[in-house]
């Protein structure tokens, strides 16, 4: 697992990679561009595989650019996800080897990622993402975070990537919670209806962009049913912190609508994560 911090000035991978591609990009009259629509977008992922889809999607653009063309490199946000895409001046990608492509899938597919050709603005382009990393858990950050500041808490996670239930499990564990990991909202909701209420987790971190049938509004909106169901009080409720991949106020509002007492945005800094868990359960430093 690895995090990419995608903003201006910090482009290492990419301008690694340019400056591979120097003769080709000198020698087709180029120019080259780097586009960041949004910072801050840290994803999951093998810094190798990044590494080689930069370098395919130039080669195949500044070979089919003429000279003087504009090649652009891109990266943004897709709800939970980071997408990069280089783009030409000519309505159409340039050429990959059928070989290249099924490279490409297999590699991001084993990280929870996507490769595929689709319409980016006016140009057909072919576009990589990669799930954005839940938390932020960098050195700089630990300093502001209390030792077991959720010490004796056990707080369920609900997302359906690995790699993001671990990071998730490796920050709160860090601080003392034991951690129930879910892959989707049928795993949750058989946990909590096989047991009392006063067995179930102290908070839930919930992920709303899932695979499955059911996404996390409607995981809520089925835990606070069967709650109701049970007669369960509102002030015993369980906690629950909605984990997204949108900033929105609209998402903020649904996700209060569904039942979830605070919504952040993927990725969270470490502190915020467990300043947010502390608030929903009452517990203060």
């Amino acid at each position: 697992m690895w995090s990419l911090w995608w903003q201006q000035g910090e482009l290492e991978h990419a301008i690694g990679v340019v400056d591979a591609l120097h003769e080709e990009i000198a020698a087709r009259g180029v120019h080259l561009y780097i586009v960041i629509m949004e910072p801050g977008l840290h994803v999951n992922g093998d810094a190798s595989v990044l590494l080689q889809i930069i370098a395919d999607l130039y080669r195949s653009q500044i070979r089919a650019a003429a000279r003087g063309e504009r090649v652009e490199l891109r990266a943004f946000r897709e709800a939970n996800y980071a997408s990069l895409t280089v783009i030409g001046q000519r309505a159409n990608p340039g050429e990959l080897l059928p070989q290249q492509v099924r490279r490409l899938e297999k590699a991001l597919g084993e990280t929870g990622g996507t490769f595929s050709a689709r319409l980016i603005d006016t140009h057909v382009s072919y576009v990589a993402t990669l799930p954005l990393r839940p938390v932020l858990d960098d050195a700089g950050s630990a300093d502001a975070i209390r030792d077991n500041a959720l010490g004796g808490m056990t707080v369920m996670v609900l997302d359906d990537q690995e790699e993001a239930r671990d990071a998730l499990e490796a920050v709160l564990e860090s601080v003392g919670a034991k951690v129930v990991q879910c892959a989707s909202g049928d795993d949750v909701l058989s946990y909590l209806r096989e047991r009392p209420a006063d067995e179930w987790p102290d908070a839930l971190l919930c992920d709303i962009v899932l695979a499955d049938e059911r996404d996390g509004y409607e995981v809520m909106r089925l835990i606070r049913d069967e709650e109701a169901s049970r007669r369960v009080s509102l002030g015993e409720r369980l906690p629950a912190i909605a984990l997204t991949g949108h900033a929105q106020a609209e998402t903020r509002v649904r996700a209060q609508a569904a039942g979830f007492q605070a919504h952040l945005t993927k990725p969270v800094p470490a502190p915020k994560l467990i300043a947010a868990i502390e608030s929903v359960t009452t517990r203060s430093p």
